[in-house]
C-alpha cells in the first residue's frame, strides 16, 4: 500500500523542527556596536518547495563570521551537497532592521534570483549576466530606482551606484524587492571575498565558483540568512510505504500512529489521509 502524505520521516527530523545548520564560533567576533533583535534573527525558516537551500549561519549577533552550507532536497531529505565553509558577512553582524550603509547583513529567506559577474560564465545554469562598467547597482535610497540593476550613465536619475563590472562573479537575491523600501539597504549579494564587508556576504573563490555551478533554477533555490538559522520544512509530499500487515503487523501499527500525528499537525494535507 503506498500512501503519500507530507514529508513525514524527513520533515520530522529535519524540518518541522529544523535541521540545525553549523554555526560559527561567537568567540571569533566581540559584539557589534549596534543591537540587534535576537528572537526575529532566530524565527525558524518558513515552510518551502526549495529543492536547494543555502544556510548562512552566525553563532551570534554581532558575529561577522558565519557558516555556509548547501542542501539538496534528495530522495525526501536534505543532503548536504556544497560545505560546511566559512562565510563573512557584514561588520556589525546580522539585523532584521535593515538600513542602506549601516554595516549589517539582513537576516531573512530570500529567492536566488541572478548570478553575474565581470567573468565569464564558469558554467552556471542560470542565465549569466556579463557585468560592464555600464552596468550598476542604485544604492541612492532617494532614487525611483532605488535597489536595482540599471544600464547607463545616471542621468539624474540617481546619485550613487555600485558599479557592477567590479565583481568578477556574484550571486543577487530578492532582499528589499517586493516590494522595494527606501532606505532598507541595496546591493546585498553573495560574492567573493575575506573578512567583514559593508553588508554582503562573502565567501573564497573556488567556494563561489562551485555554488555556481550547482545553483540550478529549477530547483527553485533560496538562501536563508540569520543567527543559529536552519533549514526550513519541505512543502514536497514523498512516497512512503507501509509493511504488510501479515509480516510485520507491530511495523504497520507505528506507522499509522505516525501518519495519524502527522496529519494532525499538518491540515493541508488532510485530503490524503
Amino acid at each position: 500500500m503506498v500512501i503519500r502524505i507530507g514529508a513525514l520521516l524527513a520533515t520530522a527530523t529535519l524540518g518541522v523542527v529544523g535541521l540545525r545548520a553549523p554555526a560559527a564560533s561567537a568567540a571569533t567576533d566581540p559584539p557589534g556596536a549596534l543591537a540587534v533583535d535576537v528572537a526575529a534573527a532566530v524565527r525558524p525558516a518558513a515552510p518551502s518547495d526549495a529543492d536547494q537551500v543555502l544556510v548562512v549561519s552566525a553563532a551570534a549577533p554581532g558575529s561577522s563570521r558565519a557558516v555556509l552550507t548547501g542542501y539538496g532536497w534528495v530522495d525526501g531529505r536534505w543532503v548536504v551537497e556544497i560545505g560546511p565553509v566559512t562565510a563573512n558577512l557584514g561588520g556589525n553582524g546580522f539585523t532584521v532592521t535593515p538600513h542602506e550603509a549601516d554595516g549589517f547583513t539582513p537576516a531573512g529567506e530570500y529567492s536566488v534570483t541572478t548570478i553575474f559577474g565581470a567573468a565569464a560564465d564558469p558554467g552556471t545554469s542560470f542565465a549569466y549576466r556579463r557585468a560592464t562598467s555600464d552596468d550598476h547597482w542604485v544604492d541612492d535610497p532617494t532614487s525611483a530606482v532605488y535597489n536595482t540593476w540599471q544600464i547607463g550613465p545616471p542621468g539624474g536619475r540617481w546619485r550613487s551606484a555600485e558599479t557592477l563590472s567590479g565583481y568578477e562573479y556574484a550571486i543577487a537575491f530578492d532582499f528589499n524587492q517586493q516590494p522595494v523600501v527606501p532606505d532598507a539597504n541595496s546591493a546585498i549579494f553573495l560574492h567573493e571575498g575575506g573578512g567583514a564587508t559593508p553588508g554582503c556576504i562573502v565567501v573564497g573563490r573556488s567556494t563561489l565558483v562551485d555554488i555556481m555551478r550547482w545553483l540550478d533554477p529549477a530547483a527553485r533555490p533560496r538562501i536563508v540568512l540569520g543567527v543559529d538559522a536552519t533549514l526550513p520544512a519541505h512543502l514536497a509530499p514523498p512516497t512512503l510505504t507501509t509493511r504488510s500487515p501479515a509480516l510485520d503487523p507491530s511495523g504497520d501499527a507505528v506507522v499509522a500512529a505516525g501518519l495519524r500525528h502527522w496529519f494532525a499537525g499538518h491540515p493541508e494535507w488532510s485530503g490524503f489521509a
